[in-house]
């Protein structure tokens, strides 16, 4: 005796199909957001890495300002240039034009004589989104001079900013009355002929394109040898 076959009518296959295609699509949104979730959190940790960098190459370098081997020449080392004459051009999205470059000398061979390649410093470039350092080929005491990620510049960039944008850098007196208002509440503008025992640094950046994910590092930074301001 012949039996007749069943099986799954059109609607129940339909019916099948939507939920399958449904359990898919949230699985595929679950793991694509888990995957942006993921994508944001390096990103973040790289700016976070990077800022703390470069706020740890300044903070090194800035401390050594003042220093000489001997007492030979000690008016060309203890000094600081850090005045705006000569600062980049800044567009109108930057937070604050101000005290955006430093300029100082430390004897880095130890003979108390001033080289030419002994003359160091940062700055910031509002139009570039980037902080530059100056190398030792630079002349002049002020911010001057040709930019550029690599090659025979005068200041080398130290983030590229098609990923990472620095918004902010400043360099601030810090007066001893107040030596813990950090960030200072106005960017103290460096005595003439003073001995300066601490400065300021803001540094403030963000993922390119990205200004939810703004990064504000301040750091205080003693220097040992007491330099002046120019």
């Amino acid at each position: 005796m012949l039996m007749r076959q069943k099986g799954f009518s059109i609607p129940e296959i339909m019916v099948a199909l939507v939920i399958g295609m449904v359990l898919i699509l949230g699985a595929t949104t679950y793991l694509m957001t888990n995957l942006r979730a993921s994508r944001d959190i390096v990103a973040q940790a790289k700016l976070n890495q990077d800022m703390r960098v470069i706020m740890d190459l300044m903070t090194r370098d800035i401390r050594r300002a003042g220093y000489y081997g001997t007492a030979t020449d000690t008016a060309n080392f203890a000094q600081l240039f850090r005045t705006n004459t000569g600062n980049p051009a800044f567009d109108a999205a930057t937070s604050d034009n101000n005290a955006a470059c430093i300029v100082y000398r430390y004897d880095l061979d130890g003979n108390g004589a001033l080289a030419a390649n002994e003359t160091y410093g940062f700055m910031f470039s509002g139009t570039d989104r980037t902080a530059y350092l100056r190398q030792a080929s630079a002349t002049g005491t002020n911010c001057s001079g040709s930019k550029g990620a690599s090659g025979t510049v005068d200041w080398l960039a130290l983030n590229d900013a098609n990923q990472i944008e620095i918004t902010r850098v400043q360099f601030c007196y810090v007066n001893p009355a107040t030596p813990n208002d950090i960030p200072p509440a106005s960017c103290n503008t460096f005595p003439t002929g003073t001995a300066i025992q601490a400065i300021a640094v803001i540094l403030q950046a963000r993922l390119t394109g990205k200004p939810d994910s703004t990064l504000t590092l301040l750091q205080r930074i003693q220097l040992r040898n007491l330099p002046t301001a120019s």
